[in-house]
Protein backbone atom coordinates (compact mmCIF):
# COMPACT_ATOMS: atom_id res chain seq x y z
CA UNK A 1 0.00 0.00 0.00
CA UNK A 2 1.17 3.80 -0.43
CA UNK A 3 1.49 5.19 2.02
CA UNK A 4 2.91 8.67 0.98
CA UNK A 5 4.44 9.93 -2.61
CA UNK A 6 6.95 13.47 -2.88
CA UNK A 7 7.11 14.71 -6.66
CA UNK A 8 9.27 17.51 -7.21
CA UNK A 9 9.22 19.06 -10.95
CA UNK A 10 12.73 20.49 -11.87
CA UNK A 11 11.39 21.39 -15.28
CA UNK A 12 8.55 21.51 -18.17
CA UNK A 13 8.54 18.62 -21.06
CA UNK A 14 6.90 19.81 -24.24
CA UNK A 15 4.88 18.22 -26.71
CA UNK A 16 6.98 15.77 -28.96
CA UNK A 17 9.93 15.44 -25.86
CA UNK A 18 10.80 11.93 -25.82
CA UNK A 19 11.42 10.82 -22.26
CA UNK A 20 13.34 8.24 -20.09
CA UNK A 21 11.62 6.87 -16.85
CA UNK A 22 14.46 5.23 -14.29
CA UNK A 23 12.82 3.46 -10.92
CA UNK A 24 14.68 1.87 -7.99
CA UNK A 25 14.34 0.35 -4.79
CA UNK A 26 15.99 2.76 -1.98
CA UNK A 27 16.03 1.74 1.99
CA UNK A 28 13.74 -0.55 3.88
CA UNK A 29 13.29 0.82 7.31
CA UNK A 30 10.81 -1.05 9.72
CA UNK A 31 8.16 -1.75 7.78
CA UNK A 32 8.42 0.84 4.96
CA UNK A 33 10.03 1.03 1.51
CA UNK A 34 11.32 3.42 -0.52
CA UNK A 35 10.71 3.40 -4.23
CA UNK A 36 12.53 6.45 -6.46
CA UNK A 37 11.92 7.46 -9.83
CA UNK A 38 13.22 10.14 -12.54
CA UNK A 39 11.64 11.70 -15.48
CA UNK A 40 14.30 12.37 -18.18
CA UNK A 41 14.35 14.32 -21.35
CA UNK A 42 15.87 11.75 -23.99
CA UNK A 43 17.61 14.56 -26.01
CA UNK A 44 19.98 16.00 -23.31
CA UNK A 45 19.35 13.79 -20.08
CA UNK A 46 17.72 16.78 -18.42
CA UNK A 47 15.97 16.10 -15.20
CA UNK A 48 12.27 16.97 -15.54
CA UNK A 49 11.13 15.20 -11.96
CA UNK A 50 12.20 13.39 -9.45
CA UNK A 51 9.46 11.77 -7.14
CA UNK A 52 9.75 9.28 -3.94
CA UNK A 53 6.99 6.39 -2.64
CA UNK A 54 7.07 5.13 0.38
CA UNK A 55 5.33 1.78 0.14
CA UNK A 56 4.08 -0.36 3.31
CA UNK A 57 3.76 -4.33 2.47
CA UNK A 58 -0.07 -5.26 4.22
CA UNK A 59 -0.79 -8.71 4.77
CA UNK A 60 -3.54 -9.85 1.92
CA UNK A 61 -5.67 -12.24 4.78
CA UNK A 62 -5.44 -9.97 7.58
CA UNK A 63 -5.47 -6.00 5.81
CA UNK A 64 -3.08 -4.81 8.68
CA UNK A 65 0.88 -3.91 7.74
CA UNK A 66 3.10 -6.99 7.89
CA UNK A 67 6.60 -7.12 8.14
CA UNK A 68 9.21 -8.54 5.26
CA UNK A 69 11.58 -11.36 5.85
CA UNK A 70 14.86 -10.47 6.52
CA UNK A 71 15.94 -12.27 2.75
CA UNK A 72 13.19 -10.49 0.96
CA UNK A 73 14.82 -7.16 2.17
CA UNK A 74 17.99 -7.94 1.96
CA UNK A 75 17.28 -8.82 -2.24
CA UNK A 76 15.17 -5.75 -2.92
CA UNK A 77 16.65 -2.53 0.03
CA UNK A 78 19.44 -0.47 -0.31
CA UNK A 79 21.77 0.34 2.82
CA UNK A 80 20.77 3.83 3.78
CA UNK A 81 22.96 6.31 2.61
CA UNK A 82 22.53 8.55 5.70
Amino acid sequence: MVVRHEIEYLAPAVLGDEVVLRTWIGTAVGLRFDRHTEVLRASDRKPLAKARTVWVPIDAKSGRPRRVSDRVRRMFSVEDAA
